[in-house]
């Protein structure tokens, strides 16, 4: 997928989990953490060098533990020094040492999800995606986006800001996420959990829907037809438009359709 779309997902996933801290360094943890299993690219020295590395090692199933924990080690550390640093005297009662913002494992499991969210966009696009690898280097692809699909990015943008417009919420110290008196202890309340929720359950469930719509459409059209294989190639705005490709043997057809039926003159090829 493209940046913006595994942007918006990093970005929403520290959101939907509980206890986050209402810090701007949480929302770039999470993007940082959306984006970083394309660092391959910077070793792209040459056009072919990048199309031969880009989702490859890095997008692997068995490495995004070790990537999750890499990442995570270092911003947690920082976090629980700069909360800290900055928070001055206490006045009143205090939390306990452990209990001035999320855990690690929280860190660790949210981070893990949303590297495990971009390798399941990745998997979503024809491009294919090395999951496998260092055990086999097949690139595993599914039909069901675009590279660049704004039916999918732009409504989870617009949750994402409407989630982190929501008011913060300072929790009491019984529950151990603040120190009274000690600014910048509050968390994202619920709305913005749910506003979240439902963007990251709309990245995962409408690629799903699509390629759903794929099956569908490529089945129903190799069933009627006498000869040849028919394949629908997606377009940046599936499922409202396609590409339609019918193999005819020694020529293809190529023809456009959209959801209300309409299809342009098919291009002999």
């Amino acid at each position: 997928m493209d940046s913006l779309t595994h942007l918006v997902a990093g970005a929403l996933t520290p959101l939907a989990f509980p206890h986050m801290p209402k810090r701007a360094a949480i929302l770039g943890f999470g993007i940082a953490v959306g984006e970083l299993p394309d660092m391959d690219v910077l070793f792209g020295v040459s056009p072919e060098a990048l199309l031969m590395l880009h989702r490859g090692i890095t997008h692997s199933l068995i490495w995004q533990p070790v990537l999750a924990l890499v990442a995570v080690l270092p911003f947690f550390i920082w976090m629980q020094c700069k909360s800290i640093s900055d928070a001055g005297p206490c006045r009143g009662p205090c939390a306990a040492p452990g209990e001035r913002g999320p855990g690690l494992a929280s860190m660790y499991l949210m981070a893990l999800f949303a590297l495990y969210t971009h390798i399941y966009l990745d998997c979503m696009t024809t491009f294919g995606t090395q999951i496998f690898l260092p055990f086999s280097d097949i690139r595993v692809g599914f039909p069901a986006m675009f590279i660049v699909d704004l039916l999918l990015t732009v409504p989870a943008l617009i949750l994402l800001i409407k989630a982190w417009r929501q008011q913060a919420v300072p929790l009491e110290p019984a529950i151990g996420h603040t120190l009274p008196g000690r600014p910048g202890y509050a968390v994202f309340p619920a709305g913005t959990r749910k506003l979240a929720r439902i963007g990251l359950a709309w990245i995962l469930l409408y690629p799903l829907a699509a390629l759903g719509i794929n099956t569908a459409l490529t089945a129903s059209a190799n069933a009627t037809a006498e000869d040849g294989v028919t394949t629908f190639l997606t377009e940046p705005l599936f499922p409202l438009m396609w590409k339609r490709v019918d193999d005819l043997g020694d020529r293809f057809a190529v023809s456009t359709r959209n959801l209300l039926g309409l299809e342009a003159a098919p291009a002999v090829v």
